[in-house]
């Protein structure tokens, strides 16, 4: 028994070692093409990658994250494992594709084997991109954690925009909650019926709401991070109406739906916009577009230099005054 134990370990692992060589040498980019080699020495297989002043970083990343899958699945003889991964999104795009790849294999022939695997992956990035990826395990069963707890309780702001698509109040809310309009719009028998918040019912009131949140966020006391999103666009769309009228234009922003395509209308008609109210669109827009996402705009709006975007914003519309 022992002996076909021994032989059915090392016939796994000649397939393994195969398999693995094969990956990196099909892996191996680098236009020189230099020769991978993967040797076996004192009872060892070892990976000897190309030197480092023959390899972009991305491609020995790469070669790297292969050899580290071939290492895992010949040490995995328990059912449950855990494998940790730092920072994979930081690898090129078409290298991120190669490794998704590797993983879905990986973790399917772990399932086949009656073995399951967890991925556990920190990344300094937003954890939502992997929406915009693929992964064999994205599904319900994924997990986000933060290593800084953000996380307050839903705020009357996060429950207006999840139910933003409720029929009743759906055009309402995006023509005249969620962006500026001079006209004010009152909501109130709606948010009744949808249990949401009767004081921010009047589309003025959640502007004003939205704004005091903004003073609260430019003063370091606690705020509400949806709320901060709503007054930098309501505020960067304000200031565009304002300047329109000052020159006398008839055009009216009520017929552009995008806050990006109301502030290039504005510089069509040679209105300084600040770049950050462009740049700060990103995470703005974002967040008045999803349900789960307070933990992770709160992270972005709590980092030094997004801060620093949005007070010199507030600086240039004037906003606090």
């Amino acid at each position: 028994m022992p002996k076909i134990k021994k032989y059915s370990e090392y016939k796994r692992y000649k397939k393994v070692k195969a398999k693995y060589k094969e990956l990196l040498e099909r892996a191996n980019c680098s236009s020189c093409n230099h020769t991978i080699s993967l040797s076996e020495t004192r009872k060892k297989l070892t990976f000897t990658p190309p030197k480092v002043d023959k390899l972009s970083n991305g491609e020995r990343d790469l070669l790297t994250f292969i050899a580290k899958c071939g290492e895992i699945e010949l040490k995995q003889t328990q059912e449950n494992s855990f494998i940790i991964i730092d920072e994979i999104f930081y690898f090129f795009e078409c290298n991120l594709l190669y490794c998704q790849y590797l993983l879905s294999q990986f973790v399917d022939q772990a399932r086949k084997e009656g073995k399951k695997i967890y991925p556990i992956i920190l990344t300094h990035l937003d954890p939502h991109i992997m929406k915009n990826t693929y992964f064999p395990f994205k599904t319900k069963a994924c997990k986000i954690h933060y290593l800084t707890s953000a996380r307050t309780n839903h705020t009357q702001f996060e429950n207006i925009i999840a139910n933003r698509d409720y029929e009743k109040i759906r055009e309402a809310i995006s023509k005249n909650f969620l962006h500026y309009h001079p006209e004010p719009c009152n909501l109130a028998t709606e948010f009744q019926e949808v249990q949401l918040a009767q004081k921010l019912s009047s589309s003025h009131l959640f502007h004003d709401h939205a704004r005091q949140e903004l003073i609260k966020y430019k003063n370091n006391e606690t705020y509400d991070p949806i709320a901060i999103c709503v007054a930098i666009r309501i505020e960067i769309e304000k200031f565009i109406a304002h300047e329109l009228e000052s020159l006398q234009e008839s055009f009216s922003l009520s017929d552009t739906h995008k806050t990006i395509e109301k502030i290039k209308k504005a510089e069509e008609f040679g209105i300084s916009i600040p770049e950050s109210a462009k740049i700060l669109g990103l995470i703005y827009n974002d967040a008045l577009h999803g349900t789960d996402k307070q933990d992770s705009i709160h992270m972005k709006m709590s980092h030094v230099a997004i801060k620093q975007l949005i007070l010199r914003l507030v600086e240039d519309l004037k906003i606090d005054e």
